[in-house]
């Protein structure tokens, strides 16, 4: 396992000190229904799954072991269908991935001051990374930022039209990558400072960017990132938020690439909660910027892939709010309206092959959602959404239904 060397920092401890095990589980059940044009790398729906599919999306097992006064374990235990497919019930199990996003060893000051994180964590950046169980959520999907496959990925940089399905070489098949990504861990240290006021910075070291999904790859990425909270008055809570680091991989797709570590994502977002009475509004507004290659593809019957080393300049802006009411009628229910947006500048003028206004399809997505606790460890929650890509007219296409409900102890 890539994170047991962590285990050894603690059977000193095991011995000398007083030792507490925490653990909660959750499992959820699904029923989804999605357009015709449905992906999951555009709605989180996998297209052979569109039609009406009642299936177990995901289940976790979540540990804390308290050592001493100071000194805490984490692990998580995530079973989940492989590359965003459903598991099926009693079928297909050879795609069920088991996972252990989550694994850290922390030391937290005895007045809760200053806490040091060392292997795999929660990712720092924004507040949406923050609520990783289906429980802490309004809605079902991810933002865009988080879950919309744009035209870079960290095997070929820049594409024009990565996420379609001609995009073929040989046996691989190419995908861009998220803004950030959706499964909201990364590898590394990080330390956390709360001031005396309660605001609080949050630092860590990484081996990659924000966007980097695998904990280590062939290559050795690299990233930072740093959070400052701050909550001015009762009602309000702001954040703010910057990243850079690398992610392409070496590629045999690309044998011409070099230095892939070279091409880096920088991030800058704010987030923002509001709370009064029966409602709350949160959201999110994030820029990024790359410095990545391109590639072009070349050949019909046998495609090769062309990759120019050059460095070039993209930016995209991503944008989501979410409208919560809580009903002081039936206790435990809500209603939930999201707005969410995702933009692109235009291509740089030195990509000559891209004849296109923008370097990817801009989006802009409206979900509602409502919510019951029906017991205190049985969620239910439907999320309908539909979207507009690249200005084109609204359509049934990459529509989405979804009815979840989760049990968690």
């Amino acid at each position: 396992m890539k994170y047991s060397f962590l285990l050894f920092f603690l059977l000193p401890y095991l011995a000398l000190s007083q030792v507490q095990l925490e653990w909660n589980a959750n499992i959820d059940t699904e029923l989804s229904r999605g357009g015709s044009d449905s992906h999951y790398f555009y709605n989180e729906i996998f297209r052979p799954d569109s039609s009406w599919r009642v299936d177990v999306p995901e289940m976790n097992l979540l540990a804390k072991l308290h050592i001493g006064a100071q000194w805490t374990f984490n692990a998580r235990l995530q079973f989940i269908r492989e590359q965003g497919r459903r598991p099926g019930i009693g079928k297909d199990l050879d795609r069920y991935e088991l996972l252990i996003p989550l694994l850290n060893i922390e030391w937290e000051h005895p007045k809760e001051r200053y806490k040091v994180t060392l292997g795999r964590f929660i990712h720092p950046f924004g507040s949406f990374n923050q609520r990783q169980l289906s429980t802490q959520r309004t809605f079902i999907g991810l933002p865009l930022a988080y879950s919309y496959f744009v035209n870079i990925s960290n095997q070929v940089g820049f594409m024009e039209d990565m996420g379609e399905a001609f995009v073929r070489v040989n046996d691989l098949v190419l995908w861009g990558a998220p803004m950030l990504y959706g499964g909201g861990y990364t590898t590394g240290a990080k330390a956390k400072w709360v001031q005396k006021n309660g605001n609080s910075w949050d630092l860590a070291l990484t081996t990659g960017a924000a966007n980097l999904q695998e904990a280590f790859g062939n290559t050795l990425n690299w990233g930072a990132v740093v959070h400052y909270h701050t909550q001015p008055n009762y009602a309000w809570e702001l954040g703010y938020s910057i990243s850079i680091g690398s992610f392409m991989e070496t590629s045999d797709a690309v044998a011409a690439l070099t230095q892939p570590n070279r091409a880096t994502q920088t991030l800058v977002g704010v987030d923002f909660q509001w709370g009064s009475g029966f409602w709350e509004i949160r959201g999110e507004l994030i820029g990024a910027h790359y410095r990545v290659p391109y590639s072009t593809l070349q050949g019909d019957s046998t495609r090769t892939l062309q990759a120019v080393n050059e460095r070039h300049t993209f930016l995209s802006l991503s944008a989501y709010t979410d409208v919560k009411y809580e009903s002081p009628f039936l206790s435990g229910s809500f209603i939930a309206y999201r707005i969410d947006g995702l933009w692109f500048g235009s291509p740089p003028a030195e990509v000559a092959a891209f004849q296109n206004t923008y370097w990817d399809d801009r989006v802009l997505r409206h979900s509602l959602g409502i919510g019951y606790k029906i017991l205190p460890y049985l969620l239910a929650r439907l999320s309908v959404s539909t979207q507009s890509v690249d200005r084109r007219p609204w359509d049934r296409t990459q529509r989405t239904f979804r009815l979840m409900v989760t049990g968690h102890f």
